[in-house]
């Protein structure tokens, strides 16, 4: 299961490289991001057909039994690839996915110690908190190195993966998302503002409400360190 994963994870990654080099279009884009969503939760379909029956454990009726767990697949296929966005959306400050990233892993390693977890995800949120701490050597401002989309789409996937796997198997997902709040708040209320407005949500934009902060002149330093705060009384 980790190998595919992780091999999905690489055919975001190549398709991310030849968008920060070439700009693939965003129907392609989102075409390759929807199979190897679909095709991650088809490797836990056992613990997903489990999930489901769980939730329609009640329901007599076959037709509204298939009709609603049609509606949670969709759900949770939107849902990850929503995540899969919006770290890339998110991704405009020195620093800043590299904190959150850091912050969801240090929240997975506690849920797996906690033993609310599989011990798989301990060792795996050490090897994400490790490598980010690394990377943040470089990506604080001011950023030397940035992810780009070679590196906030595949992260995007494995954080997605995190909360939509542990959400089925263990019914821990609450945790994940307070976690994640600000970034959720922030994505979700500017996409939604960009289509009010009636902007192509697909264009390069900074309306990102830390984004305006920026530009009100506050540092980058400033902004990350409010936004670390932040995510420490989230997680308490």
């Amino acid at each position: 299961d980790w190998i595919s994963i992780f091999g999905f994870c690489g055919i975001l990654y190549f398709i991310s490289l030849i968008d920060d080099l070439k700009n693939v279009s965003s129907k392609v884009r989102l075409t390759f991001q929807f199979f190897c969503v679909i095709s991650g939760l088809f490797i836990f379909q056992k613990d997903l057909n489990v999930f489901l029956g769980l939730i329609t454990q009640n329901i007599s009726n076959e037709t509204l039994s298939q009709l609603i767990k049609s509606f949670v697949i969709f759900l949770l296929v939107i849902s990850w690839v929503w995540v899969i966005n919006l770290f890339n959306f998110m991704d405009g400050m020195d620093g800043i996915t590299t904190v959150q990233i850091s912050s969801i892993a240090i929240c997975t390693n506690i849920l797996s110690i906690m033993g609310f977890i599989s011990e798989d995800f301990l060792y795996f949120g050490l090897i994400i908190f490790s490598t980010f701490l690394a990377f943040f050597s470089v990506n604080k401002p001011p950023a030397k190195i940035f992810l780009g989309d070679v590196g906030s789409i595949p992260i995007g996937f494995i954080v997605g993966f995190i909360i939509i796997y542990n959400g089925i198997k263990y019914a821990i997902f609450i945790p994940f998302l307070i976690c994640m709040m600000y970034y959720i708040l922030d994505s979700t209320l500017t996409l939604l503002i960009r289509l009010f407005k009636k902007e192509n949500i697909f264009e390069a934009h900074s309306s990102h409400f830390y984004q305006k902060v920026l530009r009100k002149g506050y540092s980058h330093n400033f902004v990350l360190n409010k936004l670390m705060i932040l995510n420490f009384a989230l997680m308490c």
